[in-house]
């Protein structure tokens, strides 16, 4: 609502919110009359987000998850990088925000390499670019290419349903074009639905949607070189977290028969080493005690985000 740039529409979606969060929604539009609340019954983030595209007017949209917020030439700033890119994605950059133990918000800009890169989706997915593509916010969408190729939020994949989103979102633009101003700002907290520690569901909707993506009817033998790539990566940390997180064996099992499923294309990629390959294969065919062992040999535990290590400045209001 104190956006520099007024001509805009704010859509809050209460996905059946069990607080005052319907309440307190329902007085802003009582005041301003760009504001308007929609609620359903818990449904989820992706049926959330897509509610929101169907009730869309604006030319074009961003999204904002509940607890995070916008600086305040965000859109602006947005619609006047568009206007020199007309056929890109407009990607930025944002701050990692966290409560300290006195009340105050701080916050530390996440890094990027460039101030600005004009990047195919190619080179976004892949390691020499790093962009946040697998979030939907830091980005300006227009509104026409989303609903003329029917783009939407996957309903019931709630880990990596953004990058998805993202994904077939820029197969249909020339590209990226990524400008490190960081304009959101997201709250990092314990206990939210990006650090809950280790789940089923989102550990299957991961693998689901790299999938989807895997076998995206337009791709090229180069990108699905890539997402075959990228794919076990990310199937080789999960195995690694059901590990250390001692989930039971038949999870375990399930991630490693998906694993198995990239070995074959894997072993084809020209630019991944022999050792590489094999350390893969290893771990998706080895006994579990054994695999155990190997993980903690080759890799260690991760440690736990310290924020006392980082650089964050005060935010006022």
């Amino acid at each position: 609502m104190r956006q520099t740039y007024s001509n805009i529409e704010v859509l809050v979606i209460d996905d059946g919110s069990s607080d005052n969060t319907l309440r307190v929604s329902q007085s802003y539009a009582d005041k301003d009359s760009r504001v308007k609340v929609f609620h359903q019954e818990n449904a989820g983030v992706s049926a959330a987000r897509n509610y929101g595209i169907r009730e869309a007017r604006g030319d074009y949209m961003i999204f904002l998850d509940s607890d995070d917020w916008l600086d305040y030439d965000t859109v602006k700033f947005l619609l006047d990088v568009q206007a020199e890119h007309p056929d890109k994605l407009i990607a930025t950059g944002h701050y990692d925000a966290y409560i300290s133990s006195d009340g105050r918000i701080l916050r530390s800009k996440v890094i990027h390499p460039a101030n600005e890169l004009d990047v195919s989706l190619y080179e976004a997915i892949s390691d020499k670019v790093k962009i946040a593509i697998p979030s939907s916010c830091y980005k300006l969408y227009k509104t026409e290419i989303i609903q003329k190729n029917n783009i939407h939020f996957r309903e019931g994949i709630i880990n990596h349903e953004d990058g998805l989103f993202v994904f077939e979102y820029v197969n249909k633009t020339e590209g990226i074009y990524f400008i490190d101003q960081a304009l959101w700002n997201i709250l990092v907290r314990p206990g939210s639905a990006c650090n809950s520690g280790y789940t089923h569901k989102m550990t299957h909707s991961a693998i689901e949607a790299d999938k989807i993506m895997l076998n995206y009817p337009d791709n090229t033998q180069e990108m699905r070189a890539l997402l075959i790539y990228r794919n076990a990566r990310f199937i080789s940390a999960f195995l690694n977290n059901a590990i250390r997180s001692k989930q039971p064996k038949d999870e375990i099992d399930y991630i490693r028969r998906e694993g198995k499923l990239y070995l074959h294309e894997y072993f084809s990629l020209k630019n991944v080493s022999l050792m590489r390959k094999i350390l893969l294969a290893l771990k998706f065919t080895l006994p579990i005690p054994i695999v155990k062992l190997f993980i903690i040999a080759i890799r260690g535990l991760r440690k736990k985000n310290n924020y006392g290590s980082e650089k964050y400045e005060e935010v006022r209001f």
